[in-house]
């Protein structure tokens, strides 16, 4: 990549699949920037790593050592004309370089929304919002507060989220969980009662989204990566969920992925993204549903989602498409091929727990002979790397299915 420098932020699986990427893209290892090595980077053979002092460093506390980290890598990698571009697997991290952009000893490129855009839609109210005006179905939805919770108008059974998901992580609530469903606007009202009565004695104080149950199992939900260049360009991969993490704090997260092609929610996609006047990777949640056919759509995320190496599977690289957009001047678009299956889990694991109605497209031939988990790479092999994947992959079993 001549003339260009990669950066890649953090060691967690959605730095490895956007590393992996980029090595795929051009066959060149990745610098890579963070605290400490977690389990998908272990003797990793395609990326150079940059580690600072500070083992468990909170880079929301102290983002002069991020900052300091990543010109360190820059200058020892740099001929002083490259252009530096940072790939970011969270909204945390996302907010500390938004923050701290002129601190860094170059210019870097940002394949992301702008800066006022990516930190308004790290507050889920805001996008709910903009998908109301733009005539964009979601689920019927209230924003609630210490002052209004108890005046919750919805009916039936419904689903509770935080607002600013950022704050409500790093919050010391214990016994917090991602999403809560209660069955009745009785049973909301007491369930945000007490979130309310934790987040008041562990520091959080933000809204909470409360919203209807969109009904339908495995199998209707969809997910959506993509890329928008600055010419209206648009890299596009999707996927339909088979299988699904039922852990309190993951609950919802993809565990198994198949090839889907449905024209609707690639049309629907484009109209949000011009909708919004958002460049950059995205990644937006949708699901159909199952009697009315009608599709809802539940979030974006101002990133590639962290199975966003299913795109890969399919035959669409959306940070090979950044990097020639944004670096190269050479937009491009990409739509996928391929039939896959992405994991998450050991490969034998997710297929015991797939409904057994929808185990016959997981065993799809094309797609079985096509199936990926994103830490599990081809081109980065090496004895102590094996075991330590073999365990990595032995420790998600049992700690998702168990």
């Amino acid at each position: 990549m001549k003339g260009i420098i990669p950066i890649v932020i953090g060691t967690d699986p959605s730095s490895y699949s956007m590393t992996r990427s980029i090595n795929d893209a051009y066959g060149e290892k990745v610098i890579v920037c963070c605290s400490r090595i977690l389990s998908p980077f272990s003797h990793t053979k395609i990326a150079d790593i940059y580690m600072d002092s500070y083992a468990d460093e909170n880079y929301i506390a102290r983002p002069e050592v991020l900052i300091d980290l990543v010109n360190r890598a820059c200058k020892e990698n740099s001929a002083g004309q490259e252009k530096v571009i940072f790939f970011i697997p969270n909204e945390i991290y996302m907010e500390v370089i938004y923050d701290n952009l002129e601190k860094f000893a170059f210019e870097p490129i940002i394949p992301y929304p702008d800066k006022q855009l990516g930190e308004a839609l790290m507050k889920k109210r805001y996008f709910y919002a903009r998908m109301e005006e733009m005539g964009v179905l979601i689920p019927k939805t209230r924003i609630v507060s210490q002052d209004n919770y108890k005046d919750l108008d919805l009916e039936g059974r419904l689903i509770l989220k935080a607002d600013d998901n950022n704050a409500y992580k790093s919050s010391r609530i214990k016994e917090k969980e991602k999403v809560y469903f209660v069955d009745s606007q009785e049973d909301a009202i007491k369930k945000v009662d007490e979130i309310f009565e934790l987040e008041y004695k562990n520091k959080y104080q933000g809204s909470w989204i409360v919203q209807e149950y969109i009904p339908g199992g495995q199998g209707t939900e969809f997910t959506l990566n993509g890329y928008r260049s600055g010419d209206d360009k648009f890299s596009l991969s999707q996927a339909r969920c088979l299988l699904t993490d039922q852990r309190p704090l993951q609950i919802g997260n993809y565990l198994v992925l198949i090839d889907s092609d449905l024209e609707e929610l690639y049309a629907l996609t484009k109209k949000i993204i011009r909708g919004l006047d958002y460049y950059g990777f995205f990644n937006i949640d949708m699901k159909i549903h199952p009697e009315t056919g009608d599709v809802y759509v539940f979030e974006i995320n101002p990133r590639l989602g962290r199975s966003s190496y299913f795109s890969n599977l399919g035959g669409v690289n959306h940070t090979y498409a950044a990097i020639e957009d944004m670096a190269r001047n050479n937009s491009l678009e990409q739509k996928q091929t391929k039939a896959f299956n992405w994991i998450a889990a050991g490969k034998k694991e997710c297929e015991k727990h797939i409904p057994a109605e929808l185990l016959k497209e997981f065993r799809r031939p094309d797609r079985y002979a096509n199936t990926g988990l994103t830490v599990d790479n081809p081109n980065d092999r090496g004895a102590l790397r094996n075991i330590m994947i073999k365990k990595y992959i032995q420790h998600l079993n049992k700690s998702v299915f168990d």
